[in-house]
């Protein structure tokens, strides 16, 4: 009796979620203002995962070059990348379908969980917020800068559901990976580089 008391409260939380996405995506679909559309249009072609690894390899490099002989800042192109591999296996894994194809602002062909865009957004972010924090001994202080690029993360994920090409879950997901991803590479990379032994 137990195994099927779960099994239909895991049901019922499946049902429950499925009609927030439905709620959220119909509320996006409906509230369509044209700066918005267009906003939203932007972040769909240049926030891919390629253009964005292409962002992080251009950080990077600067900020290597900026505070050498440190090569932490090198984790944001790893992040970037490790996320998209991650994505594309889990989309290839769980495969589910996007919204329907009428209400879908941009062409969209792969499964739609997670949201790549948003997933890509949020590691790059991330990422390098991480590495900031670790070039500072961990001490955070918060900058407008911050700020930017965490409404950008914000903004990439909402631009999805404004297209209607994600579920409000897909976008939940994706920045959940890219955020997991962010802070494990950036620290994993730091140990790795502190475990070096000295050339001087």
């Amino acid at each position: 009796m137990e195994p099927l008391t779960q099994h239909l409260s895991a049901a019922a939380r499946v049902d429950a979620l499925g009609s927030i996405d439905s709620s959220v995506h119909d509320f996006f679909v409906d509230q369509r203002p044209g700066w918005l559309v267009d906003v939203s249009k932007f972040f769909d072609a240049y926030g891919t995962s390629e253009m964005l690894l292409g962002v992080a390899v251009i950080v990077a490099l600067v900020w290597v070059v900026r505070t050498r002989p440190s090569l932490l800042p090198l984790a944001i192109p790893v992040s970037v990348f490790v996320n998209a591999v991650v994505v594309a296996v889990i989309k290839d894994v769980v495969d589910r379908e996007r919204p329907e194809m009428s209400q879908r602002l941009v062409e969209a062909t792969s499964a739609s969980l997670p949201s790549g865009h948003t997933a890509s957004a949020a590691a790059l972010v991330v990422s390098i917020l991480t590495v900031r924090s670790l070039t500072r001994g961990g001490k955070r202080r918060w900058t407008v800068q911050d700020a930017a690029l965490i409404l950008f993360a914000f903004v990439a994920g909402v631009a999805r559901l404004v297209l209607g090409v994600h579920w409000l879950s897909d976008v939940l997901v994706g920045w959940f990976i890219g955020a997991v991803i962010g802070v494990l590479i950036a620290r994993l990379t730091s140990k790795i580089l502190s475990c070096r032994p000295s050339t001087s």
